[in-house]
Formats: C-alpha cells, sequence, structure tokens
C-alpha cells in the first residue's frame, strides 16, 4: 500500500536570531500526536535530560546503535524536546505499528509523523495525513510568522 506524504523542510536558523526548535514543531502537532507512540532513532545535541531518567551521553548511545531506536510517549517526547540545549541531528516518527523497518528513510512512507534534523540547518517534517500537515502549516505560521 503507498501512502502519500506531505513534507515541509524548514532551515532551522532565521535572521534575527531566531531558531525553530523541536518544541516548536512538537506544539504544531494536531491532538492526535499526543496519543502516539514516538521512536527515536538518531540523536546528537546537548542539553541535560535527567528529567528523562537519563544522561544525554547515555541516551545519544542508546539510540544511535545500529538497529536501536527508543520508545517514548508524548511526555517523555515533550520533556526530551524542551531539555535539549542544542541538536545537530535527530529523527523521531510516529507509526501505526513498532514493526517497521531499520532504515527510516525508506519509502513509501510508513509514518503518521516524521521529524528530522540533519546536520543543524533543515528540519524535515512529513505527514501521512493532508489534514495533519494543514493543521500543522498553519500553526506553524502563527507561532513562526517569519516562515511566511
Amino acid at each position: 500500500m503507498t501512502h502519500m506524504t506531505t513534507c515541509f523542510l524548514f532551515k532551522r536558523h532565521h535572521p534575527p536570531g531566531e531558531i525553530i526548535s523541536l518544541e516548536h514543531i512538537l506544539e504544531c502537532l494536531t491532538e492526535s500526536a499526543s496519543q502516539s507512540e514516538w521512536q527515536l532513532v538518531e540523536l546528537d545535541g546537548i542539553g541535560n535530560t535527567r528529567l528523562l531518567g537519563v544522561d544525554i551521553g547515555d541516551l545519544m548511545e542508546e539510540v544511535n546503535k545500529p538497529g536501536s531506536r527508543k520508545i517514548l510517549n508524548w511526555s517523555q517526547l515533550t520533556t526530551l524536546a524542551k531539555c535539549l540545549e542544542d541538536i545537530l541531528d535527530i529523527t523521531v516518527f510516529s507509526a501505526d505499528h513498532r514493526d517497521i523497518p531499520a532504515n527510516p528513510w525508506i519509502r513509501p512512507s510508513p509514518f503518521r509523523v516524521f521529524i528530522s534534523l540533519n546536520d543543524a540547518s533543515w528540519w524535515h517534517v512529513e505527514f501521512r495525513s493532508k489534514l495533519e500537515a494543514d493543521a500543522f502549516h498553519s500553526s506553524m505560521i502563527r507561532k513562526c510568522p517569519w516562515l511566511a
């Protein structure tokens, strides 16, 4: 079964000094995102993740092992977003099931929502639902008007 997706690309840094954070992105997702299970498959960043009960270095080591992933509920994901002071790379997604391929970049996308930042430069946010994508886009423009 092929899933059509809607993808947004946002520069992380915007003049004058505005930054789109993971927290901004999560705040703009629809209510259904908070009911989803999330999988963290890549992380390289700086922050104090002790609120999650783990050191940032240990979390990165756990997540970045080949084939590894950390299952997060919405509360854990939003806490992680608040704890991260800077992100170089992150890949997190929600899917309808845990049985997904090890490579998160496969196509067609099995993910409900896919969020990635590479080299601290561009956010890639992808949705399977056009309705969720449209709601996200409107919310991002309200939260970050410089994107319009």
